[in-house]
């Protein structure tokens, strides 16, 4: 749900995540910003068909063009990057390199 009051901006969602999310709330123009309440996920960015439903994390975040955050609690940020294990962090440092940082 969206609340604006004095120009201040917040999105809300379920108390908890649903057993079996909905689809994401856009489809289509590969340019977006979207908030995914059904996974508590944020993307921003040029899509590139890597946000549909079983390619977003609970609780995770991508920006960029194509990132992929896809596991829970991930965050990829940049050109093609791909966080898929718990807590993994993708970075996408120069045009050749890709850095992924995960921790158990």
């Amino acid at each position: 749900m969206l609340h604006v009051k004095d120009s201040s901006v917040v999105f809300t969602g379920p108390a908890s995540l649903p057993g079996t999310p909905g689809n994401p709330p856009v489809s289509g123009s590969p340019i977006r910003m979207m908030w995914y309440p059904d996974k508590a996920a944020f993307r921003v960015g040029f899509n590139g068909n890597r946000w549909q439903k079983d390619s977003i994390g609970n609780y995770s975040v991508a920006a960029g063009y194509g990132p992929a955050a896809i596991g829970i609690s991930s965050v990829a940020i940049g050109h093609i990057t791909r966080a898929d294990g718990l807590g993994a962090v993708a970075l996408d440092i120069m045009p050749a390199l890709i850095m992924t940082i995960q921790f158990q």
